[in-house]
């Protein structure tokens, strides 16, 4: 019902059922002007912001996010060009898109390949070919609200544990946070002490103790790690800034975000 080619809607009832039918335009030679609309569209709230389902730490980029429809008045669309992208402060993020033809012949379907952030503006641009003319649009629109304590460059990681906070610092449980990275851990239950190593980074923690060893050095804690029930939990921030990552909290949110590159 989107496709510009649609000349009328209604809705009727046909037994039990309620539907929505359009009337068609004829399609005019080439001469015709190309137009196109967009779903969602310009200055729309309340976006969906993607699928919500849980995967493993390692596994980033997680599921499908907002799917982004392009119609075209004629059926001859070709060659597209698409972005999308936000801003998160001084930082500019582009999302990848998935790009599919319709079936039809008149338009596209680009699909976000990684989760949108709640209650954030998105740019979207497209270029493509139609009616013997290159058609540009450029759009925003803006998701729905939703907060995660946890994200990663910019993108929710839905499947994160809640955060631990003791006095204000944010604990997260051991290895969770370094499959994240990437880091391979190890657990000596004899001597309580924790060993992660990427990239030939070695570190090295005790339960309760402040001093944590990076490639045998001894630097301080302001918070050791803490064994809670059958879990350890480490400080978010510490183990973070030592694989080289930013780390960044919103007290009004109360989330954090953790700036990578990975993704």
């Amino acid at each position: 019902m989107l496709t510009p080619a649609v000349a009328s809607i209604g809705i009727a009832r046909v037994g039990k059922s309620t539907v929505i039918v359009g009337a068609v335009k004829s399609e005019g030679v080439m001469t015709t002007p190309a137009t196109a609309s967009l779903f969602p569209y310009d200055g729309m709230t309340r976006v969906w912001s993607g699928n919500i389902y849980k995967m493993n730490a390692q596994q980033l980029i997680q599921g499908e996010a907002t799917t982004l429809t392009v119609f075209s008045s004629l059926r001859d669309v070709a060659d597209i060009k698409a972005k999308l992208s936000t801003q998160a402060g001084n930082r500019h993020i582009s999302i990848p898109l998935s790009v599919k033809k319709l079936n039809s012949g008149y338009g596209y379907v680009l699909t976000a390949q990684r989760q949108l952030r709640g209650d954030r503006e998105y740019t979207a641009e497209v270029s493509f070919q139609s009616g013997g003319e290159t058609l540009v649009k450029k759009w925003t629109f803006k998701t729905s609200p939703f907060l995660y304590q946890l994200n990663i460059d910019d993108m929710p990681l839905l499947s994160a544990p809640p955060l631990n906070i003791v006095n204000g610092i944010s604990e997260v449980p051991m290895r969770y946070l370094f499959e994240l990275f990437g880091a391979r851990v190890e657990w000596n239950k004899a001597t309580r002490t924790i060993t992660a190593e990427k990239n030939g980074l070695s570190l090295k923690m005790t339960i309760d103790d402040h001093t944590a060893y990076i490639n045998g050095q001894a630097v301080q804690m302001n918070s050791p790690p803490h064994l809670y029930g059958y879990s350890t939990y480490v400080p978010l921030r510490f183990i973070s800034e030592t694989f080289g990552y930013d780390v960044e909290y919103d007290p009004i949110e109360r989330s954090v975000d953790i700036w990578t590159g990975l993704l």
